[in-house]
């Protein structure tokens, strides 16, 4: 039987330390922060993170297939550190509690902003991360 190829132990180590780290980041990032400021901090480690990510794909698939080192960043900084970075279940918790304690306003503009916001930043990242990755691989035929 042939052995699925994201369920390799190389993979599934990229993704776990990746995971590790990203979560760490985030916890660290929100360990600075004042308990007023969390609702920020999380809203700003999601969309900034939607941008890295947008990035980090743009620029690989600009640079070719999907394999070797290419497919290595995706997993271990896309799938695992950005997937771990980011919270979408931090982020519903808190738009919903928001909601529930009559910040009906506050919530929807935080649910917006963050939706919205997210959306554009990772559509920049995938631009600019294209641009970057062909200029990258014009410059390795130079």
């Amino acid at each position: 039987m042939t052995r699925q190829p994201h369920l390799q132990p190389r993979v599934l180590g990229l993704v776990f330390v990746g995971g590790a780290c990203g979560a760490l980041a985030r916890w660290g990032i929100t360990e600075l922060v004042s308990s007023e400021s969390q609702l920020g901090a999380i809203a700003g480690i999601n969309i900034v993170g939607a941008l890295l990510l947008g990035l980090l794909l743009g620029t690989l698939v600009a640079l070719g297939p999907d394999d070797g080192p290419r497919r290595a960043a995706r997993l271990g900084l896309g799938t695992g550190f950005l997937g771990a970075f980011t919270t979408y279940s931090t982020f519903a918790v808190d738009a919903a509690a928001l909601s529930f304690r009559g910040d009906a306003l506050v919530g929807a503009v935080y649910t917006f902003g963050s939706v919205v916001g997210g959306l554009i930043l990772a559509a920049g990242g995938l631009a600019i991360g294209g641009r970057i990755g062909r200029y990258a691989r014009e410059r390795r035929r130079t």
